[in-house]
């Protein structure tokens, strides 16, 4: 499986995430037991999707180590992706939940082999 990953280290609740795509792809932002399970081909738990628009904005949802993995397998094509931490709320963050891509994912996501 090819795919893009971003080690974003160590990172405090609230720290802002936002991912900048050339195309439509699966971003997921992961913490270090479910990348290891990603890696193997297991089942994992992560926030995120597919992604048709960018930029594309997580909230850590709580202190620990994480990965924005970024991949297009079963969709195709190439994609070009950047990371960028933002320690305070983005100007415009405050608008509407549906006016941006993704500001908060509250629940883990949970999906099957890959």
């Amino acid at each position: 499986m090819s795919y893009f990953k971003h080690h974003l280290g160590e990172c405090a609740k609230g720290l802002i995430i936002e991912v900048i795509l050339s195309g439509p792809s699966y971003v997921r932002l992961i913490d270090t037991k479910n990348f290891h399970r990603y890696r193997l081909g297991r089942s994992f738990d992560y926030w995120g999707g597919i992604a048709r628009k960018s930029p594309l904005r997580f909230r850590i949802p709580e202190n620990g180590r994480y990965f924005v993995i970024v991949d297009t397998s079963g969709i195709g094509g190439k994609v070009n992706a950047s990371v960028q931490t933002f320690p305070h709320p983005l100007p415009g963050a405050e608008h509407k939940p549906d006016e941006l891509v993704a500001v908060e994912l509250p629940e883990k996501y949970s999906k099957g082999i890959y």
